[in-house]
Order: C-alpha cells, then sequence, then structure tokens
C-alpha cells in the first residue's frame, strides 16, 4: 500500500490526498470559526447577564439574512472555479474574498505557466501560499490601525470627529447607489426599479412609529417582510407579462 502511495503522480496525489484534506481542514476551520464568532455574545448575555431583546436580535437576523442571502449563494460559486477548494475556504475563512484575495490569487496564477490549468497541483500551491501572504499582510496593517487608532482620534479636531456621525448615512447611500446601477452603470434606470423596496421600507419604519407603536422593537423585521412581499407581487407582474408574451 504504501509503494502505491509512494507512485502517485503529481495529478493522483492532489486528487486522492490533498483535496480530501483540504475539506478536513477547511469544515474544521469554518465550524470553528462559527462557534468563536458566537463567543462574545454567549458571554454578554449568558455570563455577564447583559439582557438583549428577542426582537433585536431576530430583527438584525432578518436584516442580514435579507442582504447577505444572495451573497451566501452566489459568491462560493463564482469563486471556486478561479480559487479552488483550498482557496475557497482560505478567501471567506479571511474575508475580503472579492476586493483582496481574488486579485491576490489571480496574480499568483498569473505568474505561472499552467496559469490556465486549474487541474495543475502547482497552480493550487501557489495561489494558498500568495493567500496566506496577503492574510499576514492585511493582519499587519490592521493591527497597527487598531493600535494608534485611539492616539489618532485623540488627536482629532472636533469637526472631524463630528463627522463620524454621517458614516452610516453615507454606508448606506452608498449600498444604494450599489444596487441601482444597472449592467450599463446607469443609475437611474436602477433607482426606479429599487424605488418600492425603498418605498415599503420608510412605510414600515413610519407606521411602527406612528401607529403600531407597539411594534416599534420590529420595524427592520417588518420592513424586511414587506420588502419580500413587494418582491413577490413584482415577480409575478413579471411572470404574467411574460406568459402573455408568449
Amino acid at each position: 500500500m504504501e509503494n502505491n502511495k509512494n507512485n502517485l503522480t503529481p495529478h493522483e496525489e492532489f486528487h486522492q490526498n490533498f483535496v480530501p484534506e483540504v475539506h478536513k481542514i477547511g469544515i474544521t476551520t469554518m465550524v470553528l470559526a462559527l462557534i468563536l464568532s458566537v463567543l462574545p455574545t454567549v458571554y454578554f448575555v449568558f455570563i455577564k447577564g447583559i439582557e438583549v431583546p428577542l426582537s433585536a436580535f431576530l430583527a438584525v437576523v432578518a436584516a442580514i439574512a435579507s442582504f447577505a442571502i444572495g451573497m451566501w449563494l452566489s459568491e462560493p460559486a463564482a469563486f471556486w472555479p478561479v480559487l479552488g477548494s483550498a482557496g475557497t475556504y482560505f478567501a471567506f475563512l479571511a474575508g475580503n474574498a472579492s476586493s483582496m484575495r481574488l486579485p491576490v490569487a489571480l496574480t499568483a496564477r498569473s505568474s505561472l505557466d499552467e496559469s490556465n490549468d486549474m487541474e495543475h497541483p502547482k497552480v493550487h500551491i501557489a495561489m494558498i501560499i500568495a493567500l496566506f501572504a496577503s492574510v499576514v499582510v492585511n493582519l499587519a496593517i490592521l493591527l497597527t490601525i487598531v493600535l494608534i487608532g485611539d492616539g489618532l482620534i485623540a488627536i482629532l479636531p472636533d469637526s472631524v470627529l463630528a463627522a463620524f456621525g454621517f458614516v452610516m448615512p453615507c454606508l448606506l447611500a452608498n449600498n444604494i447607489i450599489m444596487r441601482s446601477k444597472d449592467k450599463d452603470g446607469h443609475i437611474v434606470p436602477g433607482f426606479i426599479k429599487l424605488l418600492p423596496y425603498l418605498i415599503s421600507g420608510l412605510a414600515a419604519q413610519w407606521l411602527v412609529k406612528n401607529v403600531f407603536t407597539s411594534l416599534s422593537s420590529y420595524g427592520t423585521l417588518i420592513a424586511v417582510v414587506l420588502s419580500i412581499a413587494v418582491a413577490y407581487v413584482i415577480y409575478q407582474q413579471d411572470l404574467a407579462k411574460q406568459q402573455a408574451g408568449k
């Protein structure tokens, strides 16, 4: 048996030994990351005794899920043909998959003669090394910023500190603009298509604050539900138009 293992070609070694180990390590690290991400909440709620309303928790879960469910389904399928199994685990565990890990992996691949052969072990090894290097550099920069962040804030003038209050509206506006762009980069047509969802969200917030005040804690959750209902109505209308056209 040992002789058969030693006689494996690099491609056979890659598929029979390396890839199964990648999935074992990848699944294990992702599960550990999930557990570690929950530990702070467990600590504050069950050890420190900080009470978190269930409505607030459900609202946050609904908001994140409604925003990210498309990304959860599409990004792994979109990145895997470029990153492979090891690179995909690496990218999603370390974060910044599209903005940093993917360009790094593509750059590493471009330096190889076998760059177009995703089955070649050398391509995967090069991408893993490059991704590891990008994570180390990323952590070093973040650590530096975190260490000097408090001192930097202490010397900033009040006018600059006051501007931090506009960060969230700017992020929301940026998100709306990104969602409004169509495939040709036009914003106005995309914004018109996005408008029914914005109106439903604003209507939900107005209703829970002015009419159904007892549901004020569920404003985000209700906004998400209304947006889904609007999307379903629009989908049915588009489907009816397609069937009428046939």
